[in-house]
């Protein structure tokens, strides 16, 4: 029996896993999400920029061609249209005095001066000059970055007979009407809001030449 104990093996001892079966299960389930996640992610990326890309470059529905506002965003911009009636305008007055002053209020604003009030009894209020408008030119001099008091005061001063300002409707909206314009020659641009602008003056009527100015003139949205 003592030789029986001494020549058999010992018997063998099982290691223990150091991971328990749910913890093995989460994390083969965890790689499995991925291996399967991230080429659906990319598919639907692509996806996304391919209807994207459609919707503002390529023909659409009714054969539109480039951006489209949605109606809430262009009723807006037709509407800041209607307030500034121009483009661009080049008003000139007398020269101001005690007896008949401006009757407008200019103030700096991101390095541009803006008119903050335009009195409509007064000379400037007849000749197109809106509050919101950048005024870009005083007697031919730049005003970009200039203050309303001393710089420009000093402009005022130094002219002769007459005062002449030039001034422009906000960049953006400027923008928007040549995006319109843009969308109008490619047949890209719905027939009743291209009748507005046609009526604010921003297109050119079918019998025009098209070579309209970018300039809108006053008496075109009195009837709008």
């Amino acid at each position: 029996m003592m030789a029986d104990r001494v020549g058999s093996p010992p018997a063998s001892e099982e290691t223990p896993s150091s991971f328990q079966p749910w913890a093995i299960g989460l994390v083969s389930a965890l790689g499995a999400a991925v291996l399967l996640g991230v080429p659906l992610a990319y598919f639907m990326y692509r996806r996304g920029a391919a209807a994207g890309r459609l919707s503002q470059g390529q023909p659409g529905a009714g054969g539109r061609i480039g951006p489209v506002d949605d109606q809430a965003s262009w009723d807006e911009n037709y509407s800041r249209l209607l307030h500034f009636r121009t483009e661009r305008v080049v008003a000139t007055i007398p020269k101001p005095s005690s007896e008949m002053p401006a009757g407008i209020h200019l103030v700096a604003r991101g390095g541009l001066l803006v008119v903050r009030s335009v009195d409509p009894a007064g000379p400037y209020g007849s000749r197109g000059i809106t509050t919101g408008m950048a005024v870009t030119r005083i007697c031919g001099v730049a005003v970009d970055g200039k203050t309303p008091c001393p710089e420009v005061v000093a402009i005022i001063r130094e002219a002769e007979g007459s005062v002449t300002v030039e001034a422009e409707a906000p960049g953006d909206l400027r923008g928007w009407l040549e995006g319109q314009r843009r969308l109008h020659a490619r047949s890209g641009l719905e027939r009743e809001r291209a009748e507005k602008l046609i009526d604010a003056g921003v297109l050119p009527r079918p019998e025009d030449d098209g070579k309209g100015e970018l300039n809108m003139p006053e008496s075109s949205l009195d009837n709008v």
